[in-house]
């Protein structure tokens, strides 16, 4: 399963609970719930948060058809925060300001949740990251919350399987330097693959690339060449 699909189902469970969490807040005339989102629809990131408006429309729907919460409507407010951190910020304020959302969810990466999470946690308003797995992110404050795993025990996950079930100890990782998520990701796979295979360095090759480039000729010729010198069983991409 791919991580924006992935991330789509978690989307709709967290985001029903979110909204039945939040809704406390509605005062006793059935106007719609607002509730804020902020997504990269378009940017870098803009495959994930189309997938995310997907699945948030499919939500909203759901729980529209069945009466809404306690008999209020549902209503998304679905702003693109273009996969730039400044302008997810930009975003959220206009949430608050000019929409009077009483929470928001989004997110697709650290930085972006991180971004948007920061003015609602000053404005003591929640926000839900539904993208960003740095296991830091819910120290923004009280009213900032993450539902993905976060990159932590993914690292142990991928550590883990890749020794137990393939007895694999030495691997090459491609990390996109470009990414927060990937550079992370590679720091975690490294610490729980050293623990899991006893070895110092079982990832003896690390190579570097960066977001949207197109040519990688330099690292194919560089592994090749240091399949067999160094023993190279497995090669990890975790992006």
């Amino acid at each position: 399963m791919n991580k924006s699909r992935l991330y789509g189902i978690w989307s709709i469970i967290i985001s029903v609970m979110f909204f039945i969490l939040i809704s406390s807040a509605i005062g006793a005339e059935k106007e719609p719930i607002r509730i804020g989102v902020i997504i990269s629809i378009t940017g870098e990131a803009a495959e994930m948060g189309i997938e995310n408006k997907r699945t948030i429309d499919v939500a909203v729907d759901l729980l529209n058809a069945k009466g809404g919460i306690k008999g209020y409507p549902v209503k998304a407010i679905i702003l693109d925060g273009q996969s730039k951190p400044a302008v997810f910020a930009t975003k959220a304020h206009r949430l608050l300001e000019a929409f009077k959302v009483v929470g928001a969810i989004g997110g697709n990466d650290i930085s972006y949740a991180t971004a948007a999470g920061e003015v609602f946690q000053d404005a003591k308003t929640p926000f839900l990251d539904i993208g960003g797995t740095t296991a830091t992110i819910p120290l923004v404050g009280e009213y900032m919350f993450m539902s993905p795993i976060p990159d932590n025990d993914q690292g142990r996950a991928v550590a883990k399987y890749i020794y137990e079930k393939f007895g694999y100890d030495t691997v090459a990782i491609f990390k996109d330097v470009g990414s927060a998520y990937g550079t992370k990701l590679t720091e975690y796979i490294i610490h729980f693959l050293k623990g899991f295979t006893g070895k110092e360095n079982p990832v003896p090759l690390v190579l570097s690339y960066n977001t949207g480039d197109s040519d990688y000729s330099a690292q194919l010729t560089r592994l090749k060449a240091s399949i067999n010198k160094l023993g190279i069983q497995a090669i990890i991409l975790p992006t």
